[in-house]
């Protein structure tokens, strides 16, 4: 008895779709968003924009150096400049292969007067992080 009923089943759905030439391999067409129909069978909870190939993940060395960002601060009496090229040129004793930096903030002290006595800066410093010597093993 239950086949009979998924057999009437089967003819009723043969017939209200027999005129959809589309049909083919695809399956019944059914509505979907926006009153666009859907073909074939979705998995509920997917999202049916573009397929993307994934490429396989390379092992090894990222493809761009990897930089390390440092923040150092430091002063002048004479220019803003010239605290900039003194907080470089410190940071480029220690530091190799510096690559950029950024002015975060820029502030000085007053003397009696009200002129500019000492201009303080601080700063960004992006450089190059050294590979291990175990990676070239």
């Amino acid at each position: 008895m239950a086949v009979k009923g998924l057999l009437a089943l089967v003819k009723i759905g043969e017939e209200s779709h027999s005129s959809d030439e589309t049909q083919g391999l695809q399956g019944p067409r059914r509505p979907g968003p926006a009153g666009r129909s859907v073909s074939g069978y979705q998995p509920r909870g997917l999202h049916p924009g573009p397929v993307r190939s994934r490429k396989p993940k390379k092992k090894g060395r990222p493809v761009g150096p990897i930089t390390k960002t440092v923040r150092l601060s430091g002063s002048s009496p004479r220019s803003i400049e010239d605290a900039i090229s003194g907080v470089l040129g410190r940071a480029a004793e220690t530091l190799e292969e510096i690559r950029s930096f950024q002015v975060i903030v820029v502030s000085g002290t007053v003397d009696s007067s009200g002129a500019p006595a000492e201009y303080t800066v601080t700063l960004d410093i992006r450089f190059v992080v050294k590979e291990s010597a175990a990676e070239h093993g």
